[in-house]
């Protein structure tokens, strides 16, 4: 009998939460394991870089990229007809691995913890009983991980006073970004503007704070930004890898426009911001939200500000790590 019977898998970030999800139950392979493969680990690729689960196997299929199509519209294959026809376009059949059910980790786990010298294969590489087992043992003993929403948007547009309310309705803890990294380092936020000194340094903090935050296994609203203006006051996406990091299980994006945002904070904070700045941050806000989402898998929901009903439906969707198809747009 082949001793192999379990295997590692690179998987694309966005790929990886839709299998934990539960939104995809097939994994498409150009090729697969010729020994009897009953359980694999799940190794999200760029930028998380980390185990993130393992999945156990119900059968496998193989048949032409038409007969997987069919297949992935009946199963949850998890992937568009042109991303299937585009990948298996040079292959005459390919596989289709059908997942029975999964283990997801609650902290992501460092594959060189288990793998000594580990390099990432390019589809699979097999695993001995006793690797795959100890991942599964320590996912097993992992304590459970409160959900991580990330409540995005511009400054001013309303983002505090919603996650204030439902906070205080519920069970729900609501911090700030800004908050946490002050509470991490003080100072780190310059006091008289909004433009952060040292952005790279700032989020590392930020994701150690949220890190402990998650520990209290409570969902916890994170009221922050996917774009931030530096100290020389240019616009500055934050990178995908800071969101893997934090551990985000969900975005909800609150928009509005510009002229309410910019009448909004003059009321607030006097001066400081311009209609292009606003404008420019909101831009890339709603571009960086997008990409963050696709990139990692994550289901992304857009709500209009002071909409409360909306706003906590939502964040009832992304605890329940439901599918989403609420698009609540903002004018």
């Amino acid at each position: 009998m082949p001793t192999d019977k379990f295997a590692l898998l690179s998987i694309y970030p966005r790929y990886a939460n839709k299998i934990l999800s539960g939104e995809k139950r097939l994994e498409f392979r150009k090729s697969w394991a010729a020994n009897d493969v009953t359980a694999f680990v799940i190794y999200a690729t760029t930028p998380i870089q980390k185990i993130v689960g393992v999945a156990y196997i119900k059968q496998v299929h193989q048949g032409s990229a038409t007969a997987l199509w069919r297949l992935a519209r009946e199963r949850r294959g998890g992937v568009s007809r042109r991303v299937l026809y585009d990948y298996f376009r040079s292959k005459p059949r390919g596989f289709a691995i059908e997942i029975e059910s999964v283990r997801p980790c609650s902290h992501p786990l460092k594959p060189e913890e288990f793998l000594p010298n580990f390099n990432p294969p390019q589809s699979f590489m097999y695993l001995d009983r006793s690797t795959f087992q100890h991942v599964e043992e320590t996912i097993k003993k992992q304590p459970p991980k409160g959900r991580v929403i990330l409540i995005a948007g511009v400054h001013g547009v309303g983002k505090t006073t919603l996650c204030r309310h439902l906070a205080d309705d519920t069970d729900l803890i609501h911090k700030s970004a800004s908050q946490l990294i002050r509470e991490e380092k003080q100072a780190a936020i310059t006091l008289n503007t909004k433009a952060v000194a040292d952005i790279p340094g700032n989020q590392q903090l930020l994701i150690d704070a949220v890190t402990r935050m998650a520990e209290s296994g409570r969902t916890f609203l994170l009221d922050g930004h996917l774009a931030l203006l530096n100290a020389a006051r240019k616009v500055e996406p934050l990178a995908t890898k800071v969101f893997a990091d934090l551990g985000i299980d969900g975005i909800i994006l609150i928009v509005a426009k510009p002229s309410q945002i910019l009448s909004q904070l003059t009321k607030r904070d006097g001066n400081g911001f311009n209609l292009d700045d606003i404008t420019a941050l909101q831009t890339i806000e709603i571009r960086r939200a997008k990409i963050v989402s696709e990139e990692l898998g994550l289901p992304l929901i857009r709500v209009k500000p002071f909409d409360e009903s909306s706003f906590a439906k939502a964040v009832r969707t992304l605890e329940r790590n439901q599918s989403v198809d609420i698009n609540c747009r903002a004018p």
